[in-house]
């Protein structure tokens, strides 16, 4: 299925969005402004899908078939010195959400993985990142 940039985001998003419901967590986008929480003894995450990539895939004529590629990144940030158990947790979810899965319209996810930042201010930072592909045609 071809999709536009605008709907594989909508889907990357509502793919990450259903896994994450649960936590209780709250979850901010990067494109809008917030403060992070003004306790520091709760947790929040960002999601973000960022492209890196678009190829067309052979010439031909009428209909052009363009593979689009991205990072999608969830940062998750725990209160600093409370242990590793909650980042490792919501870690996994985060990571469960997008491994060996695709959306519906064929956003596909591959080389999932999880890189501990460590202490970011009054913060622990662990990110789970995935690469993902879709097609687009026009």
């Amino acid at each position: 299925m071809s999709l536009s940039l605008a709907e594989a985001r909508d889907e990357i998003h509502a793919l990450f969005e259903t896994s994450w419901s649960g936590t209780g967590v709250p979850l901010h986008y990067w494109d809008v402004s917030v403060d992070t929480p003004s306790e520091s003894n709760a947790a929040w995450a960002t999601v973000r899908a960022l492209w890196t990539l678009g190829r067309q895939r052979g010439h031909s004529i009428g209909p052009k078939r363009y593979e689009r590629e991205g990072i999608v990144t969830v940062q998750i940030f725990t209160p600093f010195g409370s242990g590793l158990s909650q980042s490792d947790s919501l870690a996994k979810i985060a990571y469960d959400s997008f491994e060996g899965v695709d959306t519906p319209n064929g956003v596909w996810f591959r080389n999932v993985r999880v890189n501990t930042v460590g202490h970011s201010g009054e913060w622990f930072q662990v990110n789970v990142i995935a690469d993902f592909i879709y097609e687009e045609v026009k």
